[in-house]
């Protein structure tokens, strides 16, 4: 018997709307497993697929960057925001091939993007109509760590690219190192962070 599943786009979409680190990781796994020809760990994954990105992605500043797996379950997966948002505004035009068994027309990469007023957590803490349908963007979060980034539709019509970080490094190096830390403590940092990002797209939503 053959099964087949919905298309990737469709599993990579969903994978970004719910934060669904299984699919994230598999299909980290079968990427690089498809590029090398082997079977391969997350960590080699990992290393195959950023290997493959800075030889397809030259012009982006990669700089110093580390990827330990596809999740972002981990201290160590670094990316200067600057570089994320670089290689958005480069690839959010990308056009995914059409499959065999897909009836719709091909679709964006920014397409992948929850968007603000109607996705994920988007769709209740940015429903302001100034940026509800103008917005799409992906979370990330660790224990006193919060990062943002996407693409946005300023006031003048402009799309533009944005990563925004948050970080706690006196926090996150007792936790790396073991030490244990009030849970209430991270989730209101992880609170201010985000308060802080929806002031910051609302002043370059007004600004550019």
């Amino acid at each position: 018997a053959v099964h087949h599943s919905v298309p990737i786009f469709e599993l990579a979409r969903l994978a970004m709307e719910y934060s669904n680190n299984l699919y994230t990781e598999t299909m980290l796994i079968k990427a690089a497993r498809q590029e090398t020809g082997k079977n391969v760990t997350l960590k080699e994954a990992a290393e195959t697929m950023l290997a493959w990105l800075k030889a397809n992605t030259t012009k982006i500043p990669w700089g110093e960057i580390s990827m330990i797996n596809g999740s972002g379950l981990t201290a160590e997966n670094r990316f200067g925001a600057r570089t994320l948002a670089t290689w958005i505004a480069s690839t959010y035009l990308t056009q995914f091939a059409k499959s065999s068994n897909e009836s719709t027309s091909p679709q964006y990469y920014w397409a992948l993007l929850p968007m603000a007023g109607q996705n994920s957590w988007l769709r209740e803490r940015w429903n302001q109509p100034n940026i509800a349908h103008r917005l799409w963007a992906k979370t990330g979060t660790l224990d006193f760590v919060q990062s943002m980034a996407g693409i946005f539709v300023a006031r003048s019509g402009k799309l533009y690219s944005f990563a925004l970080t948050a970080t706690s490094p006196l926090e996150r190096e007792k936790l790396d190192k073991g030490e244990k830390m009030p849970q209430a403590r991270a989730g209101q940092f992880g609170s201010k962070a985000k308060g802080l990002f929806m002031d910051i797209i609302q002043d370059y939503y007004e600004r550019f």
